[in-house]
């Protein structure tokens, strides 16, 4: 719930790099706005985390959407300056640097919101098949699991 606000600022700012290069004034109050909109997230979620010495995941992920902004700007004024000789390079370099951004957003959220799983996943499929049970026999049997527990908590499945 923390990262989806900051994934979809991300997004938002990949329309930098559709708007036209002329545009630089346009693209560079997106840029600064949404650099300033991560800062501030940043500082009002460290207030409600505890205080500790290193950094924690969060805080790498926010530091490498600042960098991608950081980026995005440059890439901005160069394009900028590019588009009074050669638009074409220009467009290039706006596509180019479109498709690489996506790419590292899509992957860093991915990797930050579902790592857990994934290691969790391919243990269970590693263990399953280790032992050579079936997927569907695992699962069956750790919600069989699930339920003896719950009966011994007291609790009952609806049926």
């Amino acid at each position: 719930m923390i990262g989806f606000p900051n994934l979809c600022c991300a997004l938002v700012g990949l329309d930098a790099f559709v708007m036209p290069p002329s545009d630089h004034s346009d693209r560079m109050s997106l840029i600064v706005t949404l650099m300033l909109t991560v800062v501030a997230f940043k500082m009002s979620v460290s207030e409600r985390l505890p205080a500790i010495p290193y950094a924690m995941f969060l805080d790498s992920w926010l530091l490498s959407l600042f960098s991608i902004f950081v980026l995005a700007a440059v890439e901005s004024s160069v394009v900028f300056v590019l588009a009074t000789t050669d638009t074409t390079l220009a467009r290039r370099i706006d596509a180019f640097a479109l498709i690489s951004s996506l790419t590292f957003i899509v992957i860093s959220s991915i990797v930050a919101t579902h790592w857990v799983t994934g290691i969790f996943i391919a243990f269970a499929l590693g263990v399953a098949a280790f032992v050579e049970v079936s997927l569907t026999d695992a699962t069956s049997a750790f919600i069989s699991n699930l339920a003896r527990m719950g009966g011994e908590a007291g609790f009952t499945a609806a049926t």
